[in-house]
């Protein structure tokens, strides 16, 4: 019943960057409104959202002014007053180099990521990093996904939805593609 996009409904190109919502009663879709983030300054050509399906949170990659390198990823709480200003989401995500295209599960714990300033495979790699507590800031080191899902070039935008995982790759051409992958349940513990 909601839509997200990147914000380019209120005026003239990239006047304001943000993000905008749509929603659909009745079959018809509104006009895109702009979300209001409290502070939220976008300056940079690249940035990107994520939003569960919770509404709980909304995740935000771009050059910011807290930003340890290129785009860091910063989270903007949703609570009874509406959308918080963004928080750096601090130095264990983020890097010197870019880290784009968060997705967060259902039960906000385990926060996957694309970017190219931990090493890996290649050009930028899918890690994934567990919340410590509450707090959005505290989070396990990041762990790289593997050679299963990561190659030498470009992975990024890596989802789940049920039992499988989707991710978009240049790996085996000049353009990217979506790969697929079936996530296994683990083995039964014995005792």
């Amino acid at each position: 019943t909601k839509l997200y996009f990147l914000d380019s409904y209120s005026g003239k190109k990239d006047d304001k960057k943000g993000c905008a919502i749509s929603t659909n009663e009745n079959d018809t879709w509104s006009k895109p409104s702009h979300l209001d983030i409290p502070t939220l300054d976008i300056d940079g050509d690249f940035y990107g959202f994520y939003i569960p399906k919770n509404e709980e949170v909304l995740i935000i990659s771009y050059a910011g002014p807290n930003s340890l390198g290129e785009e860091d990823l910063y989270i903007s709480i949703n609570n009874e007053e509406g959308w918080q200003s963004p928080i750096h989401m601090g130095s264990q995500i983020n890097s010197s180099g870019f880290e784009i295209s968060p997705f967060i599960n259902e039960s906000l714990d385990t926060l996957f990521f694309s970017t190219n300033g931990r090493g890996g495979e290649g050009d930028a790699d899918i890690f994934f990093s567990v919340r410590l507590g509450d707090s959005w800031t505290e989070w396990s080191e990041p762990e790289n996904l593997g050679p299963i899902i990561n190659s030498p070039k470009f992975d990024a935008f890596f989802v789940i939805h049920q039992n499988m995982a989707f991710w978009s790759s240049n790996k085996d051409a000049e353009r990217s593609d979506i790969y697929s992958a079936t996530i296994l349940p683990p083995p039964a513990i014995d005792i």
